[in-house]
């Protein structure tokens, strides 16, 4: 490695950590009160309308998406 991305790797900033939430209620608008995997319960903020029961991923205190994953169309051939 060279000294300039030894460099960059020792002064880049470390990565917000990702919370993986169930939403329990919408509290006011553009709030939602969530429950994570260990039984937390905290309010976030959320940009997108999302409806109780719904995973979804939180960094730094707020909705970046929702928790499911994307669709995948599998093709057998027979």
């Amino acid at each position: 490695m060279r000294s300039r991305e030894i460099l960059q790797r020792l002064l880049r900033q470390p990565d917000p950590v990702r919370i993986f939430a169930t939403v329990q209620s919408v509290t006011t608008d553009g709030r939602y009160r969530v429950t994570d995997d260990q039984g937390r319960s905290m309010t976030v903020d959320g940009e997108a309308g999302y409806l109780p029961q719904v995973a979804v991923i939180i960094q730094l205190g707020r909705i970046v998406g929702t928790g499911r994953r994307p669709a995948v169309t599998k093709i057998y051939r027979v």
